[in-house]
């Protein structure tokens, strides 16, 4: 027997709208308008990612150099603070009368030799010195005239001093400093 084989007829579909009909190309592959599109595009995304990577680190290397630099003032603030406590030490009235004594040889004078001036006589011997008058005196001071004295006497001594040693800066010592003579 002859079997048959019976195949239903296709039914016509209708064609697709043109609107949907993929575009044909001339060519298989990109257009020479594409590639210049698509290369530009991905040098301007590169260049814009090496700016970004560009400012990052340099936003970190001057955030680097700004707490190297707090560190600094920091260390030098405990410095300083360290050394005005040393100055402050070093300028204390013992260690200066200390000094004095040791590397200088003064004593402190007895009181025979302390010499107390009354109110205001400074000021007179300074006009003295200058060649100026005092001003006169209210009632109960004493004349200044033995204050004149002194001050004239002593800036005699103060310039026969100075001409000494201007003439021999370091008098009692032949050569240098440490008094070795050359």
């Amino acid at each position: 027997m002859n079997k048959l084989l019976v195949v239903p007829a296709r039914k016509a579909e209708p064609a697709p709208p043109v609107w949907l009909e993929p575009q044909r190309r001339l060519q298989p592959g990109w257009q020479p308008k594409e590639k210049v599109f698509a290369l530009t595009l991905v040098g301007l995304l590169f260049l814009a990612g090496v700016a970004v990577v560009t400012q990052t680190v340099r936003v970190n290397l001057v955030g680097y150099r700004l707490a190297q630099v707090r560190q600094e003032v920091e260390r030098l603030e405990r410095d300083n603070e360290r050394l005005a406590l040393e100055v402050a030490a070093l300028k204390g009235p013992a260690r200066v009368a200390q000094l004095a004594e040791q590397r200088l040889g003064m004593v402190a004078p007895d009181a025979a030799h302390v010499l107390r001036l009354p109110p205001g006589a400074v000021a007179q011997a300074a006009l003295a010195v200058q060649g100026r008058p005092a001003p006169a005196l209210a009632e109960g001071e004493p004349p200044a005239a033995r204050w004149q004295v002194l001050a004239r006497a002593f800036a005699r001594w103060l310039g026969t001093v100075g001409r000494a040693h201007a003439a021999q800066p370091w008098p009692g010592l032949e050569g240098d400093i440490t008094g070795d003579a050359s």
